[in-house]
């Protein structure tokens, strides 16, 4: 993982209080912008995404509350915990 995309997950797990290790891989999506895998903690990042640092706080911070509810669903509590 890339010391940026490093830095900005740590600072998001912890505002998010996840513990664990959380991978980050970096793919050539063609029209996704992420994926998570819950079992795994593996967050999948478009590449060409990695330049726009406000977009991938978000994207980050989506894919992390994933696996903090550990659902892949956008439920109620999920919308109003990805409103932050």
């Amino acid at each position: 993982m890339n010391e940026k995309i490093n830095k900005i997950v740590e600072e998001l797990k912890k505002e998010l209080e996840i513990e664990g290790i959380i991978k980050v891989h970096l793919k050539n999506y063609k029209s996704k912008i992420a994926s998570v895998s819950l079992d795994k903690k593996i967050i999948r990042i478009n590449k060409k995404i990695i330049d726009d640092e406000i977009l991938l706080k978000e994207v980050l911070y989506h894919e992390l509350l994933h696996i903090k509810l550990n659902t892949k669903w956008h439920t109620p509590e999920f919308i109003k915990k990805c409103d932050h």
